[in-house]
């Protein structure tokens, strides 16, 4: 009884290394005939690269244009501050003129 449990566990030791081996040669040949040309290969970096060098030139664009924006907006609130200063004044101007 003991012996035929062996006998079993080597048989299906066997079949396993078999089959991992048949398997892992199939993989090996997939692999080779799916291989990507080199000159494919240099294209797709070429392409990544210049769609990289031209993601990093429009976020620099975009930070200058936010750099930009930035004064302008501070521009309005200095405008903005002048103009209340200047109602504020017209209003002392007018409380003086009706007393």
């Amino acid at each position: 009884h003991w012996s035929s449990t062996t006998t079993t566990t080597t048989t299906d030791r066997h079949d396993f290394d078999f089959l991992t081996r048949n398997h892992s040669n199939e993989m090996i040949q997939q692999s080779t005939h799916r291989q990507i040309p080199r000159t494919s290969m240099h294209h797709e970096f070429n392409s990544l690269r210049g769609s990289m060098s031209s993601s990093t030139s429009s976020i620099q664009n975009n930070m200058e244009r936010l750099t930009e924006l930035k004064e302008d907006i501070k521009q309005i609130e200095r405008k903005q501050e002048n103009s209340l200063e200047l109602k504020r004044q017209l209003k002392d101007m007018e409380i003086k003129k009706n007393n």
